[in-house]
């Protein structure tokens, strides 16, 4: 009778890994997926700021501190964009002219854009809305979008220039401009 059993075992377990494999059946499905990522721009530093220190002297030193000394400074900024931009700019603060106190001195200020834009200057734009000067409406710069860029290096270039025939005025000198991207 144990043989009976055994072999009745056998028999049902050689039975039971046969319908296993038999029950094993697969069933697949195939998942899509679509993710949205909008067109924009952005600036990495939303509020750059150039110090006074900064600068750099056509004489020496970050100051002026002669007549007929003039300083420059370029300021290196990165636009996060992902899609073809123009760069407008407006003048904020003393109308985009370096202005000291009550007294209201100015040097006279230009301003260049450089980088990844199309054309970018090859010479100082005085600050001004007219013709040929910097804030002019029709004055823009294009930043092209290149798939799988998405990071464009500018630099905004500005020259403050010092009286030639007289001195100015002690202090600190203080303007402001607004940068647009529009895509």
């Amino acid at each position: 009778m144990l043989r009976g059993v055994t072999a009745i075992g056998v028999s049902l377990g050689a039975l039971l890994l046969l319908s296993l494999t038999a029950w094993a059946a697969t069933d697949d499905t195939v998942v899509s997926m679509t993710a949205t990522v909008d067109s924009f721009a952005e600036w990495e530093d939303a509020a750059p700021v150039i110090a006074a220190g900064d600068w750099t002297g056509s004489v020496d030193g970050t100051t002026i501190n002669q007549v007929g000394e003039d300083l420059t400074v370029t300021k290196a900024m990165t636009l996060y964009a992902n899609a073809t931009v123009t760069l407008s700019q407006v003048a904020g603060a003393n109308s985009g002219i370096l202005t000291t106190g009550a007294a209201a001195d100015t040097l006279t200020t230009s301003y260049q854009m450089r980088g990844d834009v199309t054309v970018p200057d090859a010479a100082y734009k005085l600050a001004g809305a007219g013709v040929g000067e910097f804030f002019n409406a029709g004055n823009t710069y294009t930043v092209t979008h290149v798939s799988g860029d998405g990071s464009y290096a500018l630099s905004l270039l500005v020259q403050a220039e010092s009286d030639d025939v007289a001195a100015d005025d002690a202090g600190d000198y203080t303007a402001g401009l607004t940068i647009t991207a529009t895509w």
